[in-house]
């Protein structure tokens, strides 16, 4: 009878470790590694390194909307995107937040990747949002981003309206305008190879012809400060500059208004030529 008792013993030790096994086994079995898009010929090796550190960290912190996200940088297939910014939407609610920026840009003519890959996908996670979040969570979202930039306005400096140029504010609109025009355009969805490279030859046509008129202004009215133009419009000769291609010019132009530029706006500038220079 012993004998018979040790024997169901072992024999039920080796199945629960046999079992034991099988589960190990298949726990194993269901980790997949990673995915990591190869690089498309349109991503440079640099940004594509940078993308890559990039997604591998936010794997490692199972940040399901950082994945999707850079996923969707490195021109990932659709399915891997919208999956994990399923998750994100269903893991963690402050994603909805992130869901909504990303939306809200797109509203204003600013497609990110994670947008306009598969804006039909996307628009199946924003609507999972607004199930889980309440019906008016995006009206709400963006009356406060609105109330948001309504404080950051008044919180600005108050300035002289009587002291504004108001002639080279209208110029310096105009400019503004068309410098954004075309850039936004090249930004919808939907364009061809054809139609982008159509828009990309206006818009450098354009942004030389604006390099002509803020080199006129500097030359005979001099760096349109904010006392003169307003706080919207003392930028712009920035912009124009920062989209030049060339980059004797860029550093020509920018010596001209470095002193009146933020530590930030200079460096981004200069970052920017840098990376021409080194043909990215």
């Amino acid at each position: 009878m012993h004998q018979n008792n040790t024997t169901a013993k072992a024999i039920f030790h080796l199945i629960a470790l046999c079992f034991l096994l099988f589960t190990l086994f298949q726990s194993c079995s269901d980790q997949t590694e990673p995915f990591i898009p190869e690089r498309q010929e349109s991503i440079r090796e640099d940004q594509y390194e940078t993308r890559r550190k990039k997604l591998v960290e936010a794997y490692e912190a199972e940040d399901y909307f950082r994945i999707s996200f850079y996923l969707a940088t490195l021109q990932s297939p659709s399915k891997p995107i919208y999956d994990n910014l399923r998750k994100a939407a269903k893991h963690d609610s402050s994603a909805c937040t992130k869901i909504f920026d990303v939306r809200y840009l797109a509203e204003q003519g600013f497609y990110r990747y994670v947008y306009k890959i598969d804006t039909t996908e996307f628009e199946k996670v924003f609507d999972l949002c607004i199930t889980q979040e309440g019906s008016n969570a995006y009206d709400l979202y963006k009356q406060k981003e609105m109330e948001r930039a309504r404080l950051y306005r008044e919180s600005r400096p108050r300035l002289d309206s009587a002291l504004f140029d108001w002639k080279l504010m209208e110029i310096l609109k105009e400019i503004e305008e068309d410098d954004q025009r075309l850039r936004i355009k090249m930004n919808a969805l939907g364009n061809s190879e054809a139609e982008i490279a159509r828009l990309l030859v206006m818009r450098n046509k354009i942004d030389s012809i604006n390099l002509v008129r803020v080199d006129s202004i500097l030359t005979y009215v001099g760096y349109p400060t904010r006392e003169r133009v307003g706080h919207d419009y003392t930028s712009v000769v920035a912009f124009v500059v920062h989209h030049q291609s060339d980059p004797t010019v860029r550093q020509a132009y920018l010596d001209r208004i470095r002193p009146y530029l933020s530590l930030e706006r200079v460096e981004l500038i200069e970052n920017r030529t840098q990376e021409i220079l080194r043909g990215n």
